[in-house]
């Protein structure tokens, strides 16, 4: 067990520090139809611990930390400060996972009006759709500092049929910081 710990603690240093920013955008991917599982090992449930973990230790951190949930039903959650709120992001997610269906494309995509030039993002998704790495680029338009991030959940360690090593891969040669993570890496810590 303490050695997840330690895993997870390095893939947050890693991969989340902020360079030049002290906005981070966190964006779930909601949609049902992308997700495996079932319960508490589904990858949507794992995906929330993720997503809340991350965004309290961002908040920590003392960044500001917006929710990019579904625009168009106006659910995302502007960026704020202060450990205390992560109540907010953990209410949204919950009122959000009732109501979302739509790709996760279309959600990057409408998200552009949203982001300044100092923001970051980190996308979660079991998803292995291209579109969404091609809408996260759009995102980013022509912004020299633009440098988004990906934890991709691996759907093979949800019951899925495909690994998203080559997805990973992928978005990696397209200068994502992405990472893999498998269903049996998100622990929640008891206590």
């Amino acid at each position: 067990v303490e050695r997840l710990d330690i895993a997870r603690l390095d893939l947050f240093v890693k991969v989340f520090e902020p360079e030049a920013s002290s906005t981070v955008w966190l964006a779930p991917d909601l949609n049902a139809a992308v997700h495996h599982g079932a319960g508490a090992d589904s990858s949507m449930e794992k995906m929330i611990v993720l997503t809340a973990s991350l965004a309290a230790h961002l908040l920590s951190e003392r960044l500001a930390v917006g929710l990019l949930l579904d625009s168009q039903a106006g659910a995302s959650v502007p960026p704020q400060s202060g450990e205390a709120y992560v109540w907010a992001i953990l209410r949204a997610l919950a009122l959000a996972l009732s109501q979302n269906d739509r790709p996760f494309d279309q959600v990057l995509l409408e998200a552009r009006n949203v982001f300044s030039l100092r923001d970051s993002i980190v996308v979660l998704t079991p998803s292995l759709d291209t579109l969404w790495p091609q809408a996260l680029q759009l995102l980013g338009g022509n912004r020299f500092n633009f440098a988004p991030e990906a934890l991709v959940l691996d759907p093979a360690s949800f019951g899925g049929e495909t690994s998203a090593a080559e997805l990973v891969s992928l978005l990696r040669e397209q200068g994502v910081a992405a990472q893999m993570v498998r269903g049996e890496d998100i622990v929640p810590i008891s206590g």
